[in-house]
């Protein structure tokens, strides 16, 4: 879908959550709570859940009027199970790009006690776009550099990011580098995101794949294995799956 086409999807002007205040099997929601209150729409906010640390963080990307429309990646989270939130945080905060398609993950740091939250997106929607990062090590209150993660030729878009149990951080995303249509790239960090295995090629030629991670009953022991050799099987219209050896 193309981005202007997208937004006239939009139907509000700020973001809102409703959040679960009992067990998921009585479906009670609570009141709405406003995250954002910037003037202009936002679109296609993404969750992502701490639970081990109490932590609720939620990525968007916002049409602010104060920077003329253009698209920026925006960042708030709760420590309180989504009654209260934090201020907005700008993490692209860059007028010369359109910054769009936010994907979010968060869990446990690799190899210490903590929590980590990354923040991926592409910064051209209708043309080349390349994928970039922004990782916090502290549960979001305080974000390291931005960081590009698929500078090669060709349009790239996020598709899936996990922490998993032992703080590896996977993600796949959506890339036309190989063929000039969209295929299922693959990386993984085993350093809280400072670092990345090389993108791995898991889809067949001609697809127009996008990706989904889900983490498996078992996991590897907390150490450089898995980082950087994949044993991939058929997919479907999800991406191939991946046991970590």
């Amino acid at each position: 879908m193309k981005i202007d086409a997208f937004r006239r999807l939009a139907a509000s002007f700020g973001l809102v959550l409703c959040a679960l205040t009992a067990p998921a099997s009585a479906q009670i929601f609570s009141a709405e709570t406003r995250i954002s209150a910037i003037q202009g729409p936002s679109y296609t906010p993404h969750i992502a859940a701490d639970a081990a640390n109490n932590l609720l963080h939620v990525a968007w990307w916002e049409d602010a009027l104060s920077t003329g429309g253009a698209g920026e990646i925006f960042y708030a989270r709760s420590n309180n199970n989504g009654a209260t939130w934090g201020a907005p945080v700008n993490l692209s905060n860059n007028l010369a790009r359109t910054d769009v398609l936010p994907q979010i993950a968060a869990g446990p740091l690799f190899g210490g006690s903590g929590s980590g939250a990354y923040v991926f997106w592409t910064d051209n929607a209708d043309g080349d776009g390349n994928i970039y990062l922004r990782r916090s090590v502290d549960g979001g209150q305080t974000w390291q550099a931005e960081q590009p993660i698929s500078p090669a030729a060709g349009f790239s878009r996020p598709g899936s990011a996990l922490v998993d149990t032992q703080g590896r951080v996977h993600f796949a995303w959506y890339d036309s580098r190989t063929t000039g249509v969209g295929q299922a790239f693959y990386t993984v960090s085993c350093d809280n995101g400072a670092t990345w295995s090389p993108a791995q090629f898991v889809t067949r030629r001609h697809e127009n794949d996008l990706a989904h991670l889900q983490e498996g009953p078992a996991a590897a022991p907390a150490s450089r294995r898995g980082c950087d050799d994949r044993a991939g099987g058929e997919h479907g219209s999800l991406v191939r799956t991946g046991t970590l050896q």
